[in-house]
């Protein structure tokens, strides 16, 4: 797993993707550093853990991480990876049911 801050939301770093789409709000674009990132939950079943997208959010991966604007990504020499790899890396039997959950909106 990649290490902080991964994410860049509104000019601040966020310990998580998880945490940067759970504080996120309409129109923030969320920079991605590259790496390799899996969701996580407070749920006791960790399976049911999703990044969940958020209606007007747009994220972004293939940064290095000192980036001043979008077009400075690169995303072929700095791969971000979504993955439901939340268990034992030696089967998928507890992988993710689901990486990505889409359509959140937000009251």
């Amino acid at each position: 797993m990649a290490t902080v801050p991964l994410a860049r939301r509104a000019g601040r770093h966020e310990p998580s993707l998880t945490t940067a789409l759970e504080k996120a709000a309409d129109g923030d674009a969320i920079w991605v550093v590259a790496g390799t990132y899996a969701p996580t939950s407070a749920a006791a079943d960790g399976r049911a853990a999703s990044f969940h997208l958020v209606e007007g959010v747009s994220i972004y991966g293939g940064f290095a991480g000192t980036e001043a604007a979008l077009e400075d990504r690169d995303p072929t020499n700095h791969i971000t990876v979504l993955s439901g790899e939340v268990g034992n890396a030696s089967t998928t039997k507890d992988n993710a049911y689901h990486v990505v959950v889409g359509g959140a909106t937000r009251a």
